[in-house]
């Protein structure tokens, strides 16, 4: 989930981590305070920033990458197993 505050060099280095210990499919979404009582909102990742984060789990290779502003595993699950790339 981004928009809490990390930096983009610290996703990265998420996603590479994750790629290291034999992770194969990451999700990342765009994280939205929906009331004041939860966890204040950072920053909005732009459209761009999530390709570009798809684009290093590529180069990475990475198997499966979905990310989004509104990439939701718990709601998709079903979606990233049928695309899931062996």
């Amino acid at each position: 989930m981004v928009g809490l505050g990390k930096a983009d060099k610290e996703i990265e280095e998420a996603i590479q981590y994750l790629y290291k210990i034999d992770c194969d499919t990451v999700t990342i979404g765009q994280y939205f305070q929906v009331s004041p009582e939860n966890i204040p909102f950072t920053r909005f990742v732009r459209p761009e920033k999530f390709k570009a984060y798809e684009e290093y789990a590529h180069h990475i290779k990475l198997k499966n990458m979905s990310c989004g502003p509104l990439i939701r595993p718990s709601y998709q699950a079903v979606e990233i197993k049928e695309n899931y790339h062996e």
